[in-house]
């Protein structure tokens, strides 16, 4: 009789290490980047969004797999705090700096807290990039994939690049999974994709135990809580695959 286990592994910084944007940029020997070369609308737009905000210069430094933000005058890395200092603010307060309503959401996009320093986001987009894939096994998870009865890969990577995985996949030695290859598409947003993949295959299959494996800790638990809820006959196994450390060079 087919086990009734399923195995669900994320793709990106889980089963794979993805490269982030650091890996694409140009830095001097102390590890600042030159943002005339790499991204450099983007590197341009968060200094201009800082001097006008904050009244603070900044420049960027790569650390590790990261680039942190620092504040040109006292040559010491931001804090995490201004996460909270853009949550903080609202459209009406960023009109009132003379920027767009939208700069506020798209600000919230681009920074999070990594070991209590502010690190930048990819920009949107990025992930659609071929050359972004993940070229290194995540071995402490391809071995429990590889023992797997059942397995599948739910990835945030859109639906277009179908072919590019699957030759990525193939090139780097990864079997498809005989759940499916999922992809994001659609506009609901990834987090609700997961969810539903999850649970559409638990109704169709009839799973008495599902394993998840996932880096963003968010949609492990927004996945692990639906899952209870919805089948809290079904054990629920969740995984927190982390990612490594920002270095403490900085």
């Amino acid at each position: 009789m087919p086990s009734k286990e399923l195995h669900i592994f994320d793709m990106d910084d889980t089963l794979l290490w993805t490269p982030y944007f650091s890996d694409f940029v140009e830095t001097d020997d102390r590890g600042v980047i030159d943002i005339t070369k790499e991204f450099s609308e983007y590197f341009k737009k968060i200094k201009s969004y800082f001097t006008i905000i904050f009244s603070k210069e900044i420049f960027f430094v790569k650390s590790g797999d990261f680039i942190v933000l620092y504040d040109a005058k006292y040559k010491k890395p931001l804090t995490a705090e201004y996460v909270g200092y853009i949550q903080d603010l609202n459209p009406e307060a960023i009109v009132s700096y003379g920027l767009k309503r939208r700069v506020w959401k798209e600000m919230l996009r681009m920074f999070e807290d990594k070991d209590g320093f502010l690190v930048l986001k990819p920009f949107p987009g990025f992930h659609s990039d071929p050359n972004t894939l993940g070229k290194k096994i995540n071995d402490s998870v391809y071995r429990i994939y590889k023992k797997a009865y059942n397995n599948m890969i739910l990835t945030g990577r859109g639906e277009s690049m179908r072919k590019e995985i699957e030759d990525n996949l193939k090139e780097i030695g990864i079997e498809m999974p005989n759940q499916g290859l999922e992809l994001y598409h659609g506009n609901e947003g990834i987090q609700k994709f997961k969810v539903d993949t999850v649970l559409n295959s638990i109704e169709e299959n009839g799973w008495e135990k599902v394993f998840f494996y996932e880096d963003r800790k968010d949609w492990l638990e927004a996945v692990e809580n639906a899952v209870r809820e919805k089948y809290p006959e079904v054990k629920f196994i969740s995984n927190h695959i982390t990612n490594v450390k920002l270095s403490r060079q900085v």
